[in-house]
């Protein structure tokens, strides 16, 4: 074959791309940003979620029925580390024993609790709750009550005064801080960690 048909065989062959380049700089995901060097990482894992709502449960002890009384999500503007937020949730009488539980694939970080109970005189008490374990009461003194995973619950349960009378109590505030993260974005959040240190 002369070498003018090679050209044209050749040519005929080639694939030609027209258009705009598009060079990615990074990644938002889940609230982390993954910045991308000169040097591309050998894997990125992308981990897409919904972002149907979701966050732990709060239940209460209702001591007459012997059973414990749903009251819904709690923390639900707080999904990562940089929302971390407070929220509150008053009941009428005492109410001093509750259940913390995270039906989500998500990892909920209890930073800390606390009642507030109205007494009928006037005069407020602020309860710290009761320790379960030695390992609690050691995370508890570094302002962390728990972090539950998906099924993962804790109950909670607040020393009363021994002079205290239930009829005395008008209103019980229970005060919650902490946040949640997805799963998702914990993946990513590992995956991001492991190729800033340059690994796969």
């Amino acid at each position: 074959m002369s070498s003018a048909r090679c050209a044209r065989a050749s040519s005929r062959r080639a694939i030609r791309a027209f258009g705009p380049e598009w060079a990615l700089a990074g990644l938002a995901i889940g609230g982390e940003t993954m910045a991308f060097d000169a040097t591309p990482p050998n894997v990125i894992l992308i981990t897409a979620s919904s972002e149907a709502g979701s966050c732990p449960i709060l239940h209460t002890w209702d001591a007459r029925a012997a059973t414990w009384i749903r009251h819904g999500k709690v923390l639900h503007q707080a999904q990562t580390r940089v929302r971390e937020a407070s929220e509150t949730v008053q009941f009428g009488g005492l109410v001093h024993r509750f259940r913390i539980a995270e039906e989500e694939l998500e990892r909920a970080t209890i930073r800390q609790v606390s009642l507030r109970l109205e007494l009928n005189d006037g005069r407020t008490l602020t309860l710290q709750p009761e320790p379960q374990s030695a390992g609690q009461a050691a995370q508890q003194a570094a302002d962390l009550v728990a972090e539950l995973y998906a099924n993962d619950e804790i109950e909670i349960t607040f020393a009363l005064p021994a002079d205290l009378d239930a009829a005395q109590v008008i209103r019980s505030s229970f005060t919650v801080s902490g946040h949640y993260d997805r799963y998702a974005a914990l993946l990513v959040s590992a995956a991001m960690a492991r190729v800033r240190a340059g690994g796969n």
